[in-house]
């Protein structure tokens, strides 16, 4: 499973509240599962921390996907599909489908745009 942006911000925001909320339980309930996320979303939550660095310490034990090749063609070939139904998805968000599309991995999410990529599998939590 791959988490977006808006898990890991409530994931954190859950931590800093000391609250056992939605994200957290999630976790919690797939702890034997392997959960990660893109540098992409890591990027993106960064910019909520003092400093970027910050970010990479709080989500250190965490698997971080790194782009690639691959992951760029994936990226490419979500955009161009969704360009062709005239439903196309925020930049970031195509680069997440992009990393689910080439790891063959849900997306962890609330995010019901997510539900018009084709072979996209989105979990709620």
């Amino acid at each position: 499973m791959i988490a977006d942006t808006t898990f890991l911000i409530h994931f954190h925001r859950e931590g800093i509240d000391g609250q056992r909320g939605p994200a957290r339980m999630f976790f919690a309930r797939h702890r034997n599962e392997l959960v990660r996320t893109s540098i992409v979303s890591l990027s993106e939550i960064a910019s909520g921390f003092e400093a970027s660095w910050e970010a990479w310490e709080y989500f250190k034990r965490w698997a971080i996907l790194a782009v690639h090749r691959g992951v760029a063609e994936a990226a490419a070939d979500v955009d161009r599909e969704m360009m062709s139904i005239g439903q196309r998805l925020g930049e970031n968000d195509n680069w997440i489908a992009g990393f689910c599309r080439y790891y063959r991995q849900p997306v962890i999410s609330l995010d019901s745009a997510f539900d018009r990529v084709p072979r996209l599998r989105r979990i709620a939590y």
